[in-house]
């Protein structure tokens, strides 16, 4: 069972049991942050994933939200008891039907170089 499966079968028996503890799903988006710096060229990365590494700190430097923010988003949706949680459901919406598609047709992930 994956962790998805596990956290859902979670939720649905606290529910059942009428627990006081609620399980939310953080979908995250970008975050301004340092997190894809890590690996950068020079630093022991290969050169296509401090490529990609790049790709990604650059759209967090663009298009993510504070992790202030990002924080409030989240708390305030689980304080309104949501099981899946988006602090950015714009960003989320564009790339949920392309992920669902290969879901659903089998396919194996592959590396977006548009990130």
């Amino acid at each position: 069972m994956d962790r998805a499966a596990v956290v859902g079968r979670v939720a649905v028996e606290l529910q059942v049991k009428q627990s006081d503890i609620q399980v939310s799903v953080v979908l995250p988006e970008s975050v301004r942050s340092e997190s894809f710096k890590v690996d950068a060229p020079g630093q022991g990365a290969q050169p296509e994933v401090a490529a990609f590494n790049a790709r990604l700190q650059a759209r967090a430097d663009s298009a993510g939200i504070t992790p202030l923010e990002h924080a409030r988003r989240c708390f305030e949706q689980i304080a309104e008891g949501r099981y899946w949680v988006f602090p950015q459901p714009e960003m989320v919406d564009s790339a949920l039907p392309a992920r669902t598609d290969m879901i659903l047709g089998r396919h194996n992930p592959v590396l977006n170089r548009d990130v």
